[in-house]
This record gives structure tokens, C-alpha cells and sequence, in this order.
């Protein structure tokens, strides 16, 4: 039902998307004539073809084929303003009954004034230099439940208003994001329980401030975010005929975060670590998340031609951390259990690690690469390795794979029955 809800997008989204599929329609069937047309308003795209053996939904039902169309338009700067457009449809389930999912997931406009940089409109913002494991990105809204071959196509945007000031390679920004679109990610069915999601009461109120400085030997930056948390709680709402109603509950949230990036000789360093206050102040409620110190560290090197290798090294700290095993919850138990296990604070301090090694072949049309990430607590993991080739340079095909591990009550072991693996194929214009 959740989902359902949110495949419904307001009016806005549907008109935008419309306007620019129906423009790729339009210049697609006159491509040569309006080869010039094409090229000022910056069209390009993809259209995909994919097939997974599991999805998210928790289901025995095995096999899904897909198919999405992505857009983007990149037109030429008109007095000085920047405008750009991305968005995507798609159906993850062409075989069965299936819906639509659209998505408009930026829709902006920049201008620089002098020393100063403007942006307005909804933008993707991805805070952190460490690989892929971000504390500190607070802005990004993720649905889990697309089935993507690259994650980071499971990003979407909000509206915000953008203001940075450049000075001597430092760049101080400020961030005001007043819309609210709530994450969506995999979980287990639970019996005689049904979850709704519930929009924060202060979403207006999202604020956030960074100081970055880059160019130098060394890039680094601080941050400050006020705002809603993405990763919810789970509150119990009341019990009725239809069985017991939960919440998820996106509670307030401060974030204080910095990250460094710089090369010692052939080696690259990275780091990033944030500290998150929440509502939970003295860790007494096992229904809300405690502030917690979350840091990453890195390195890598091309050890050999084209040969890559990452590996971070993933630290949590959870403040005034109790464990549910000594509070007399009763029938709420399994709550606050799942409740933990979402926001991965099953232990006052967990080690992590992750390696990710790539390979790129012939000429790089071929890539290999392998993403591990681990946490040593509970002894649960993720690996998702991903072959792709390109066989031209506008036909390329992907085939991989996420593979989960780990006990139920941990955070990659719940997600272990919704392993699964996949392959692509992808047409650039």
C-alpha cells in the first residue's frame, strides 16, 4: 500500500515528465533534420531493458523484467542561466500486473553573479569524499526498491534554494530545502502489522550550511545540517481490528560532518566522519534513534594499468547505547528490535570494512568490479559484483548481482531473502 502511495506523484512531476518525453519523441522522429535543435537544448538519454531474479517486495515470486526510459535535457546557457532537467519511467515487472513508476528527479536553474553561485530547484546534493559510504550525506532521498544496476541511479532530488560564495578557493554555501520526499526502502513482512508513512511537521524548516575548500594538496570541507532525518523510526500508532498500526517516524535531526581527501605519492586518502544528534538525548527511548559518531577511512591505488583497489575501514559509535535485551518492552519488543536494525544500532560500537577492486579491459569497453561492504558485528555483508561491456559507444549491457549475508537480526542479514541477480542492456542517444 506504501508503496502504491508513493507511485502516485502530484501533478507538477506528471506535467514536467510529460513535457520532456514528449519533447524526446518529437525530436527523435525529426533527428536529422533538427540535429542543431537537439544539440542547443542538450537532449540525451537512455533507454533500458533489464531482467532481475528477485525484486525487494519479500515475495517467492522469482523473474522480473523491466523497462525505463531516462531524459535529460542540458539546453545553452540563456543570459547567463544554467537550466537543467532529468527524470525517468519505468516498470519493474513487465511480466505481472505492473504500474508505472515516474519520476522527475531534478528540475533546476543556476546563475553565477560575481563571487556568487544561485541555484533553485529540485537538485540532487551529495555531501562526502569517502567511497560510496557517506555519513555525512544527509540531503540524499534513495528509493531501495527501484531495481537499479547502478545505485546511484536510485538517487532522487528535492526543491531547495542554493546560495554559495567563492573566495580564494574556498566556497561557503548555504541550503534551504523546504520539500519533503520520503525514502523508501525494503522491509520484511510482518505479520498482523501494517506501516504507514507520516510526513515531519517541520520539513520547511530544513537548513544546512558547508565550507569547502578545494585545489589544494589537500580537499576538505565542514558541514552543518538541521532537518528531518531520511532514516525513520518506527513508532507504534495504536492497535485495531485490522492489527497493529506503525509509523515511520522521520524525527529531527542535527548533523556536524567533515571530510578530507588528498594523495600521499601514489596513494589516495580519504576520510569522512559525522556527528548526529537526534531527539533521544539521553538514549532512554528504545523507539527513537540515539546520536551516534559515524567515520570513514580510506585508500586506494591503481596498483596496476587500470587495475583500481579501494578498501575503507567504517567505524559507528552510538551514544548512551541500551541494549534492548535489558528494558522490560514487552509486546513492543520486536518493535524497537526492527527499529534497530533499520538504523544498523545493534551495538554501543561496530567495525566495518569495505573493498571495492575494478578492472577495466580493451581499451575500456570491458570493466570489472566488486563491491564489498561488511560490518564485523553480527558478521553481515554486501557484495555486489558488475560486469560492464560496452559493445559500441552507444549499446552497452551490464550483468551482476547483490548478494546478502548475514544473521536476520542484522541489517544486510534481513535483506539476505532479497538477493538477487541481474543484467541489462542500455541504448544511449
Amino acid at each position: 500500500m506504501m508503496s502504491l502511495r508513493r507511485a502516485r506523484w502530484k501533478s507538477s512531476n506528471q506535467f514536467f515528465l510529460a513535457l520532456l518525453f514528449l519533447s524526446q519523441a518529437c525530436f527523435a522522429t525529426s533527428f536529422a533534420q533538427s540535429e542543431s535543435l537537439v544539440d542547443r537544448l542538450g537532449i540525451t538519454g537512455s533507454l533500458r531493458a533489464s531482467y532481475w531474479n528477485r525484486d525487494k517486495s519479500y515475495t517467492d515470486e522469482r523473474g522480473y523484467t523491466g523497462g525505463s526510459a531516462w531524459l535529460t535535457l542540458r539546453p545553452q546557457e540563456f543570459y547567463g542561466f544554467k537550466f537543467y532537467a532529468d527524470g525517468f519511467v519505468q516498470a519493474q515487472n513487465l511480466s505481472r500486473e505492473e504500474y508505472s513508476r515516474l519520476d522527475l528527479r531534478e528540475f533546476y536553474v543556476e546563475k553565477s553573479v560575481g563571487d556568487f553561485d544561485f541555484k533553485m530547484g529540485r537538485a540532487i546534493t551529495v555531501w562526502g569524499r569517502a567511497d560510496k559510504i557517506n555519513p555525512t550525506d544527509v540531503f540524499t532521498v534513495r528509493n531501495y526498491k527501484l531495481l537499479m544496476t547502478d545505485d546511484e541511479d536510485q538517487r532522487t532530488g528535492t526543491f531547495q534554494l542554493q546560495t554559495t560564495y567563492n573566495w580564494q578557493g574556498y566556497r561557503f554555501s548555504a541550503l534551504w530545502v523546504p520539500e519533503w520526499r520520503s525514502p523508501i526502502y525494503p522491509i520484511p513482512p510482518l505479520t498482523g502489522v501494517r506501516i504507514i508513512d507520516q510526513t515531519p511537521q517541520e520539513k520547511q524548516e530544513q537548513m544546512a550550511f558547508k565550507i569547502d575548500r578545494s585545489g589544494g594538496s589537500v580537499d576538505a570541507s565542514l558541514s552543518y545540517f538541521k532537518g528531518s532525518n531520511k532514516l525513520p523510526d518506527l513508532r507504534f500508532i495504536r492497535v485495531d481490528a485490522a492489527g497493529v498500526l506503525i509509523a515511520f517516524d522521520y524525527g529531527d535531526i542535527e548533523m556536524y560532518g567533515a571530510d578530507f581527501a588528498t594523495n600521499i605519492g601514489e596513494y589516495g586518502i580519504r576520510g569522512e566522519v559525522a556527528y548526529t544528534k537526534t531527539d533521544d538525548n539521553d538514549g532512554d527511548n528504545p523507539f527513537v534513534q540515539n546520536s551516534q559518531v559515524y567515520a570513514v577511512v580510506g585508500i586506494d591505488r591503481t596498483l596496476v594499468e587500470n587495475f583500481n583497489l579501494n578498501v575503507q575501514y567504517l567505524f559507528k559509535h552510538v551514544i548512551d547505547y541500551q541494549s534492548l535485551d535489558s528494558l522490560a518492552l514487552g509486546p513492543l519488543q520486536s518493535l524497537a528490535e526492527q527499529g534497530a536494525i533499520n538504523s544498523n544500532q545493534i551495538a554501543k560500537n561496530q567495525s566495518g570494512i569495505s573493498i571495492r577492486p575494478s578492472y577495466k579491459m580493451y581499451n575500456d569497453t570491458l570493466e570489472l568490479e566488486v563491491a564489498v561492504v561488511s560490518w564485523l558485528e553480527g558478521w553481515n555483508s554486501l557484495v555486489r559484483p558488475k560486469i560492464t561491456y560496452a559493445f559500441t559507444d552507444s549499446f552497452k549491457g551490464v550483468l551482476g548481482g547483490e548478494f546478502y549475508s548475514g544473521p536476520d537480526d542484522t541489517l544486510f542479514g534481513r535483506l539476505q531473502p532479497t538477493s538477487t541477480g541481474f543484467a541489462e542492456l542500455r541504448w544511449y542517444f
